[in-house]
C-alpha cells in the first residue's frame, strides 16, 4: 500500500479522532473512504447522454430542428 502524507488543521484533526473512536476505525480509513467518495463524485466518466440526463428534455422546439435546413437560414449573416 501506497503512503501518502497529509496536513490538517487541529479542528479536522479532532473531528476525524472523534469519528474514527465512534466508528472503530483507524484515521487511515477515513481519509481512504473520504477519497474514494469524492473522486466517485467527481469523475466525469459516461455517455453525453449520462452526463446531461437531468436536462435531456427540458427544451421543446420542433422535432427536426437539426435536420432541417430551414432552421439555419441567415444564421451567421
Amino acid at each position: 500500500m501506497y503512503t501518502i502524507s497529509l496536513r490538517v488543521d487541529d479542528e479536522l484533526k479532532e473531528e476525524m479522532a472523534e469519528y474514527a473512536v465512534n466508528q472503530n476505525i483507524n484515521q487511515s480509513e477515513i481519509i481512504r473512504r473520504a477519497l474514494h467518495i469524492y473522486l466517485k463524485e467527481n469523475s466525469k466518466r459516461g455517455s453525453f447522454y449520462e452526463l446531461t440526463k437531468d436536462i435531456v428534455g427540458s427544451y421543446s422546439g420542433p422535432s427536426d430542428l437539426s435536420t432541417n435546413p430551414k432552421y439555419m437560414e441567415g444564421f451567421g449573416e
